[in-house]
């Protein structure tokens, strides 16, 4: 009878006991040659199959990978807003507004954004008068120390 051929692991090493009880019925001689080679088979399908797995599992891998990003690819991007470059007049002026803004009371911060835009671009003096405050605020921190005063540092604790 001859043996089905394996298709797993199970299969082969049944496949290798069949041919053993085989291989006891030959002489000396050819025994020993004929059970080298069949166990450099029977290693040689283990090793066959377990590659095969792996290179299973590995394209089961990449093929989910590649759905994802054919599903990526074909969502449409959503655009939430805009950017665009600055100059150093456009950040004043934003941050001249951002003053103003934080300047109001809070009743009045409440009010529409485009009041706020409307009233600091129609109100330079303001603007002018945030910028000379601004400035005041730059000068102070950069004023030198008073003689006899000491610039005060943070205490740490030294590690060993």
């Amino acid at each position: 009878m001859t043996p089905v051929t394996p298709v797993d692991l199970a299969g082969i090493t049944a496949l290798r006991d069949v041919i053993r009880r085989d291989v006891q019925d030959l002489d000396s001689g050819s025994h020993h040659r004929l059970q080298k080679h069949v166990q450099k088979l029977s290693k040689a399908a283990e090793i066959s199959f377990a590659e095969y797995a792996l290179l299973e599992r590995r394209n089961d891998f990449l093929q989910k990978t590649n759905s994802e990003a054919r599903v990526r690819r074909s969502t449409r991007p959503k655009v939430i807003g805009t950017a665009r470059v600055m100059s150093y007049e456009d950040l004043e002026r934003a941050r001249d507004e951002r003053a103003l803004r934080d300047a109001r009371p809070i009743s009045k911060r409440r009010s529409s954004a485009r009041a706020v835009a409307h009233n600091a671009i129609n109100e330079p003096s303001n603007v002018v008068q945030t910028n000379i405050n601004l400035v005041s605020v730059q000068e102070r921190r950069t004023e030198p120390l008073i003689q006899g005063q000491e610039e005060y540092r943070v205490p740490t604790a030294r590690m060993w």
